[in-house]
């Protein structure tokens, strides 16, 4: 039987992912070597110390196991992470950040700085050190409270060496947009050089950079040579005028989720519009947790932070996946209509659009675990 390293609450799954299952085809990681699931599986640990845990077959899924609530924040907390400024505070905290040290941030690091905000990255409360960093790019880890949780592209803030000249840490300094306008201010704990050969062989898995990721760091990010670390506070992120409506909040998709009275969520996170494998997988999904007797919805999760030049933009695909919800076609071609008739309902009215925003790293598969996190 396949083994997998597997420490107290590191989820190695990622991809078609059924509560703490995985679906036939999702990607894991055995002994240091991707492949894919071939039947619905969950790990199982042997021990709470980090001993190998083997990734068994569990029929127990098909017999419809119950789960408590919602998924745990990752990182062991009770809540997602809050780093945002409160409304009644943002006046004051835009005069004292007036005054401190600028650091500019790109547009594709933007969406990165929002998601420490709002706990999308929980338990990170800002950019990481370069002892997590590092830590992630050798083991796949970070280490919150004495346990290890998963996670697989290390997220700091590139700057140029120019500017790290000028830094030190214990200094507070303000981020600012490509606008100038200050959008959070960062503590600085730690400040290091950028070993790009080794984050993009981690990260990428290869040492050829003849891909869209190397591009970004290399070309995108050719004059920033340095990382910043350090604890964070951001304000508020702008509505986009489009989808900003999709955009919620980890505390309010859990308010939501819980509004809906569902106990199983299936999420499918894409960049493209829906194709017909798509659109098979995510159905597949949603019946297979109806059928286990499961009160069970699903989330269309879109990436919508910034993309390469040549994908559809996420304004042009959130109208299809509207389309799709608001025609009510989705799952008109794949749906099981026995399962649905029954209970005089369609597809669409068990699917949420949310979208996800952060940047692209086209890192498969370890950003399909940070997807999954």
């Amino acid at each position: 039987m396949p083994e997998v390293e597997l420490f107290p609450h590191f989820p190695i799954l990622a991809g078609l992912i059924l509560g703490d299952f995985l679906l036939p085809g999702a990607p894991v990681c055995l002994e240091g070597s991707w492949a894919v699931a071939d039947d619905f599986v969950r790990p199982r640990c042997r021990s709470e110390t980090g001993e190998r845990a083997a990734l068994e077959p569990d029929r127990a899924f098909l017999e419809g196991c119950a789960m408590a609530d919602l998924v745990p924040v990752h990182g062991g907390l009770k809540e997602p992470v809050c780093r945002t400024v409160p409304a009644d505070q943002v006046d004051s905290f835009k005069a004292h950040a007036a005054n401190l040290p600028k650091v500019p941030v790109s547009d594709a690091d933007l969406s990165t700085v929002y998601r420490f905000g709002d706990g999308a990255l929980s338990p990170l409360v800002g950019p990481m050190d370069s002892a997590t960093y590092n830590q992630v790019l050798d083991k796949g880890y970070i280490v919150h409270e004495g346990e290890k949780y998963a996670w697989t592209i290390p997220l700091s803030l590139p700057i140029t060496a120019e500017l790290a000249g000028k830094l030190s840490t214990g200094q507070t300094v303000a981020l600012t947009n490509s606008a100038g306008q200050v959008v959070a201010t960062l503590d600085v704990t730690d400040i290091f050089e950028w070993d790009k050969p080794k984050y993009l062989k981690s990260v990428y898995l290869t040492e050829r950079t003849d891909h869209p990721g190397a591009d970004m760091v290399l070309k995108g990010d050719a004059d920033k040579s340095y990382l910043l670390g350090g604890t964070i506070r951001v304000l508020p992120q702008p509505k986009n005028s489009k989808f900003g409506k999709y955009v919620l909040s980890p505390r309010e998709v859990r308010d939501l989720l819980a509004k809906k009275g569902w106990n199983r969520v299936v999420a499918f996170q894409t960049r493209n519009p829906l194709h017909r494998a798509h659109e098979y997988a995510l159905v597949y999904g949603l019946e297979t947790l109806l059928r286990a007797g499961h009160n069970a919805g699903a989330c269309l999760n879109p990436l919508i932070g910034e993309t390469k030049g040549d994908d559809v933009p996420a304004d042009v695909r959130m109208l299809t996946y509207e389309a799709l919800i608001d025609k009510r076609s989705l799952g008109e071609g794949d749906s099981d209509k026995s399962l649905w008739g029954p209970r005089n309902e369609s597809v669409p009215d068990r699917v949420i659009l949310l979208g996800l925003d952060i940047k692209m790293f086209y890192g498969w598969p370890k950003e399909a675990v940070m997807h999954a996190i």
